[in-house]
């Protein structure tokens, strides 16, 4: 019983984690949407959101 527990643990530990990650791209991904309307560079876009340029490229 203990196991079933720890198991349903940890996947929501890794669930939780993955959740954040998606989060914290969705909100980078507006933030470049958002500078990249007002003329900012590819570079200092990744530079400020820490998105790659080949990311920056797929959302333009």
């Amino acid at each position: 019983m203990m196991a079933v527990f720890e198991t349903i643990q940890q996947d929501n530990k890794r669930i939780y984690r993955r959740g954040k990650k998606e989060g914290i791209m969705e909100k980078s991904i507006e933030i470049a949407k958002k500078l990249l309307k007002e003329n900012f560079s590819k570079e200092k876009v990744a530079s400020i959101t820490g998105l790659s340029e080949s990311e920056i490229e797929n959302i333009k």
